[in-house]
């Protein structure tokens, strides 16, 4: 077995004795003993392969924050990411070994040639949402391990467990006594320890007009933190730029904003630096994550924030509020079970597999579906099993996918540029809160805007808008022109208008300028449905890989 640690990403090693030990993450190094006395306790068995995964398991889950850690004892290795993969752990498959890194580059640089087949059904899912299904990557024999796993490795041997899933049961109704406090409990404390672990060091929050941002920045606010910088990035006068500066004014908070503009992240994703990141941070499981790479690279060219300082974004209060529960669910009472399943499966395709509308087909649906349905079942979740709990199903298989591979790759960014960064509300106690909070408290958001009202902290919550701005059109100058192009489709439907709309215009009103990873001249003549700038991004993605359009067309996928 080889170990292949990147030193760039600032790992720690560890000596004891036989063990040695390799992490990354937030109060591991105070478990470090613990974790010892765990390993110790093993020692009576002759191959990592015979512990029993309920001693181990119970000690790992104990394990709160953000880790990965690599432990090699003379029994084998055993790696361990955290309940959301926030720092991943990778393993390949070469010859008579297995190979284990934080890096997957740094395995496929080492052995070189030896990665190149690429899993045709891999690269269908990563064309048709931005990431793979499961522990697959882009390439054959080659293994990213998920959310809430440890595997134990002996000479050629892998065992996989999963110690942690989130799973949604809908207990805890809100009008169950103190659940305001629960939930302020639940979001106060990992706040405070925030706070704690920075010191006097700035803690910079990427401030939004959304509910999850303002939440981070109000409530640290709340509890004293005094050295705290709000950023917000887009256009100059969009919408989302201005409730940003509006909250950082009423909280009394330093606040910088970043122009974006096309002609700056075109010359930026055709830079020498741009092309680096792709290349470091890579996965093989999911698409690059731009929204924040450029930002902080301004800041830190700028002066404007320090390298100590600590990257805080809102990651990811509106998938556990309930922002991402499915519209079945929200009138289930008039379906029988196998037609909201049925009703449910096309909304969860709808929202996370339909990057390019000319892929959405039966064949390819149905693929997806199975083998959603697959990883589910290994960790013991059936669609069968759920009775009442139906939307707890599919909020499981979003934070197994998209929130743990794509969302959760934010970091990657703030990793590059070598900062460090947290994320409260993937703390253990804000995930547990929402992981027995009700269906119906969840739908539309209505217990979080409740209670962020209720709580009020920074007097932020009551008078500031929040996301309403769906019908604020940016720049200005598109304004006369789409209005104009509105009216002519007045004859044609709505549905012709918004897909011309999307075409044509969207390249323009895109506030962070993603789409122009690629020319407009490619937008404007696209015919196989793009949905957004994530379409692209994927194909770009994919493209640095050798892996194009016409190779779906060749693997029968078209």
């Amino acid at each position: 077995m080889t170990i292949l640690i990147n030193s760039k990403f600032k790992w720690i090693e560890h000596k004891e004795e036989n063990i040695d030990i390799f992490f990354k993450g937030f109060r591991v190094k105070e478990n470090i003993p613990l974790l010892i006395d765990c390993i110790s306790k093993l020692s009576k068995y002759k191959s990592l392969l015979e512990v029993k995964h309920d001693f181990l398991g119970r000690f790992i889950k104990s394990l709160s924050g953000q880790f990965s850690i690599i432990v090699k004892t003379p029994m084998g290795t055993i790696m361990i990411v955290d309940k959301v993969s926030s720092i991943p752990l990778f393993y390949a498959k070469y010859k008579n070994q297995i190979i284990i890194s934080n890096s997957a580059k740094s395995i496929t640089n080492k052995y070189k040639g030896n990665f190149d087949n690429f899993d045709k059904k891999s690269f269908l899912e990563m064309f048709m949402s931005g990431y793979t299904i499961g522990r697959k990557t882009l390439f054959q024999g080659f293994y990213k391990l998920q959310a809430g796993e440890y595997a134990c490795i002996d000479g050629i041997h892998i065992k996989i467990n999963n110690y942690y899933t989130y799973s949604p049961r809908n207990s805890l109704e809100s009008s169950t006594n103190n659940i305001k406090e629960r939930f302020e409990y639940s979001i106060l404390k990992p706040m405070q320890q925030l706070i704690n672990d920075a010191g006097d060091r700035t803690i910079v929050v990427p401030l939004s007009a959304g509910k999850d941002s303002r939440l981070i920045a109000s409530s640290l606010k709340y509890l004293g933190a005094k050295n705290i910088h709000c950023f917000a990035y887009g256009r100059k006068n969009a919408f989302e730029s201005k409730i940003s500066r509006e909250v950082a004014n009423k909280l009394n908070i330093k606040w910088t904003h970043v122009p974006i503009t096309i002609r700056g992240q075109k010359d930026y994703f055709r830079s020498i630096e741009f092309k680096k990141y792709v290349n470091n941070v890579d996965t093989l499981s999911s698409i690059m994550y731009l929204q924040d790479v450029y930002v902080v690279r301004y800041l830190l060219s700028n002066k404007l924030i320090s390298s100590d300082s600590i990257i805080v974004n809102g990651n990811t209060g509106d998938f556990l509020s309930g922002g991402h529960v499915l519209p079945a669910f929200k009138n289930q009472s008039n379906f029988n079970k196998e037609l909201i399943v049925d009703i449910a499966w096309n909304q969860y395709l709808d929202k996370h597999y339909s990057l390019w509308g000319a892929l959405r087909n039966k064949e390819n649906d149905r693929y997806i579906i199975e083998e959603s349905k697959r990883v589910m079942r290994e960790r013991g979740i059936s669609v069968s099993l759920c009775g009442n709990n139906l939307s707890g199903f599919f909020e499981t298989l979003e934070y197994l996918q998209r929130q743990s591979k794509y969302v959760i790759n934010m970091q990657r960014a703030y990793d590059f540029y070598e900062l460090e960064w947290k994320m409260p509300l993937w703390d253990d106690l804000f995930m547990d809160f929402w992981e027995a909070t009700d269906l119906n408290s969840k739908l539309d958001q209505s217990f979080y805007v409740d209670a962020l009202k209720h709580f009020n902290w920074g007097g932020v919550w009551r008078d500031v808008p929040i996301n309403n701005y769906s019908n604020k059109v940016s720049p200005y100058w598109i304004r006369p022109l789409r209005n104009t192009m509105k009216l002519a489709f007045m004859f044609f439907g709505k549905d012709k208008w918004y897909r011309f709309e999307k075409n044509k215009l969207f390249y323009f009103m895109d506030d962070n300028s993603n789409m122009a990873i690629v020319p407009y001249s490619k937008v404007f003549m696209d015919k196989r449905g793009f949905r957004n700038d994530f379409s692209w991004i994927a194909e770009e993605y994919l493209a640095t890989h050798n892996l194009y359009w016409k190779d779906l067309k060749d693997s029968g996928f078209l």
